[in-house]
């Protein structure tokens, strides 16, 4: 168990991780501009980040796969879309109790969440897609 939390967290500082950082400071500035773009339409943080999710998988996959974890088919897609589904649900949830109980702004509430989206993002990627690599 020790040796495992250990690994864990020797992952964190590896360099696959700074390319996972680099490479989602990418995605995330594309995701929040979406995000932001559909919810100045729609005043709806829901559709808004459905369709960011939507538009962002696709962006997203191609962009971890090659950079990160150097696969290049749709070998891992669909696990991909499951993690990504996961991840959409906590990530609303996470956003609505930032906007309804704690009556935070929308935009600032989907940055706070990025906070807790971002490392559960790539330990899901790592041990639930990639587990491979």
């Amino acid at each position: 168990m020790k040796e495992k939390l250990k690994n864990e967290i020797k992952a964190f500082f590896s360099w696959k991780f700074v390319k996972f950082l680099l490479t989602g400071g990418f995605n995330t500035v594309m995701g929040f501009a979406i995000y932001s773009g559909f919810y100045y339409l729609t005043h709806n943080e829901f559709v808004s980040l459905l369709l960011n999710y939507i538009i962002g998988i696709v962006i997203n996959y191609f962009t971890y796969s090659k950079v990160v974890f150097d696969i290049h088919n749709f070998s891992f897609f669909f696990k991909f879309i499951g993690v990504y589904v996961i991840i959409y649900a906590i990530n609303l949830c996470a956003l609505k109790l930032c906007i309804n109980v704690l009556a935070i702004n929308p935009y600032l509430s989907q940055l706070m969440t990025m906070v807790i989206i971002v490392p559960l993002l790539f330990i899901s990627l790592r041990k639930l897609v990639y587990r491979n690599d």
